[in-house]
């Protein structure tokens, strides 16, 4: 069953570009950020205090690059670091639906230049973010163990400081949205111009286990399916840009 979300679908003229390039009138303008606001203000004097930018607060306590129509652009990597058999691909992502007071949202994602396939490959995806109350770290589903939820947090260098107090019951105790990122899950749902795997070559059975930070919008992700490659790297960063296109008529997933 899926969530009740308002879906604008883009496209291309050319399988040689990009499929998401339509912007939806619903796009909300994020604040510039202070290039220094990462940065420790200096203090004049010893007896000084330092003072934390008030931004940062603001930033910490929302989710400033999930919101609709909001893009990414990055590469999937398969057995990365291997030069025999490491394989990359291009992905765009674009939220088109959020609801974060039920911690979800969902989109589209694209995969360009996969091996062996000759056009763009279109899926849609539902995410959950985890945020300790409607959703939490332990996935128990799409055949997720807590090894297996684990294995792959830890990989995210930010889960550290959380690795120890991931309970029992796969709960990790913390106030997760104060932190600087937000960790979620994706999962893809269908193929949306391909009828089968078989055309395209990619599996849709797993999910990513996803991680944003909030101050610079780029997402770090890891694809699991029992059955693929295991730990497929996903890096993308936030788009801001103007792009030309046609869109599909709208339509609802309920």
């Amino acid at each position: 069953q899926y969530h009740h979300f308002k879906v604008h679908i883009s496209a291309s003229t050319s399988t040689s570009t990009s499929i998401l390039t339509q912007e939806s009138s619903a796009t909300t303008a994020i604040p510039s950020r202070p290039s220094s606001i990462l940065a420790s203000v200096p203090s004049a004097t010893p007896k000084r205090k330092r003072r934390r930018n008030p931004l940062f607060k603001h930033i910490l306590t929302h989710t400033p690059f999930l919101h609709i129509s909001q893009r990414f652009n990055g590469t999937q990597v398969v057995n990365k670091g291997n030069p025999r058999y490491e394989d990359k691909w291009t992905v765009n992502a674009r939220i088109q639906g959020v609801d974060l007071d039920q911690g979800l949202l969902c989109g589209v994602m694209e995969a360009l230049n996969v091996p062996n396939t000759m056009s763009p490959v279109l899926t849609f995806w539902e995410g959950e973010i985890v945020d300790n109350k409607n959703h939490f770290f332990k996935t128990g589903k799409w055949k997720a163990t807590k090894v297996t939820d684990m294995d792959h947090w830890a990989r995210f260098k930010v889960f550290e400081d959380l690795k120890e107090s991931f309970g029992k019951d796969g709960a990790v105790y913390a106030d997760l949205m104060n932190r600087r990122h937000v960790f979620m899950r994706w999962k893809e749902r269908f193929f949306m111009n391909n009828d089968t795997q078989a055309e395209c070559g990619l599996s849709i059975e797993g999910f990513y286990y996803m991680c944003v930070d909030k101050l610079n919008g780029s997402i770090e992700g890891f694809y699991y399916d029992p059955l693929s490659t295991p730990f497929q790297e996903l890096c993308m960063e936030p788009q801001h840009e103007n792009r030309n296109g046609f869109a599909f008529p709208d339509y609802e997933l309920n």
